[in-house]
């Protein structure tokens, strides 16, 4: 409730309006009310009645009204609009982008660990046998390390961070119900400028929807083999559209590197 400040009185009268708003709009739910009690102060006799005729009270109703209605409309067009959310699939798209980088220029990190939830966990192959688990800030401390390794083959050595590093979706299937996503991906990997083919693997993504954006809840990661070829939830139609070659050898190493 909100009370207008009282105005003067005629003599001997005590005259009042009271505005009282319900919900935020105050130009539909206003009741005005405009009373006046009149009789002797002095002794505490009051006998109530209008003090103002219904023409007067229905412009002043009607004046409030437009006033209420214009300063919602105000703030309805000065109000910033939000932005759409972004899909899920974008959103595990953009993170290959994130932690690729070219020759000398390493990832930004802050920006790959804003899209994990803090809890997320991560589960990469990291040898031919073995897969290891890890926090949020252990999956980027081991894309890390990554960088600073040196990968030799025959007379070729290269170091990710000074040669450059890229990781691409190939194909990506896309699930999303109500506050939770799943999402699995087909990607090559591959060190700019080491002599060996790119290697395939298939990341699968669970996402939960927080504040009105998707954030990555957990991962688990596969390498394509020989053996272990792609499953068939990604080679439908694959490579008849794009001429996806036949599963690359595993290369040495961490389950990410190519």
């Amino acid at each position: 409730m909100k009370r207008l400040q009282d105005f003067a009185p005629p003599p001997g009268k005590d005259v009042r309006i009271v505005l009282m708003s319900f919900g935020r709009d105050a130009a539909v739910r206003s009741a005005i009310h405009i009373y006046i009690a009149e009789g002797d102060v002095q002794n505490g006799a009051a006998d109530h009645k209008p003090f103002f005729g219904f023409p007067v009270m229905a412009g002043i109703c009607t004046g409030l009204a437009f006033l209420c209605l214009g300063v919602s409309l105000s703030r309805s067009q000065n109000a910033v609009p939000q932005a759409p959310l972004q899909p899920a699939g974008d959103l595990v798209a953009g993170l290959y982008d994130l932690v690729s980088s070219t020759g000398g220029k390493l990832p930004a990190w802050d920006m790959v660990r804003a899209r994990f939830l803090k809890e997320a966990v991560i589960v990469l192959r990291t040898s031919r046998t073995a897969t290891t688990v890890f926090s949020v800030d252990g999956f980027i401390k081991d894309f890390v390390d990554f960088y600073d390794r040196p990968f030799k083959r025959g007379e070729a050595t290269v170091v990710p961070k000074d040669s450059g590093f890229t990781e691409q979706v190939v194909r990506m299937k896309t699930w999303e119900y109500g506050d939770m996503a799943h999402i699995l991906v087909l990607y090559e990997a591959s060190i700019t400028g080491f002599p060996m083919p790119p290697q395939q693997g298939i990341d699968s993504w669970l996402l939960v929807r927080r504040d009105g954006r998707w954030l990555i809840a957990a991962a688990t990661n596969e390498l394509v083999t020989p053996t272990r070829p792609i499953p068939p939830e990604l080679r439908i139609d694959v490579q008849k559209v794009s001429g996806l070659p036949a599963p690359r050898l595993q290369f040495p190493g961490l389950g990410r590197q190519p």
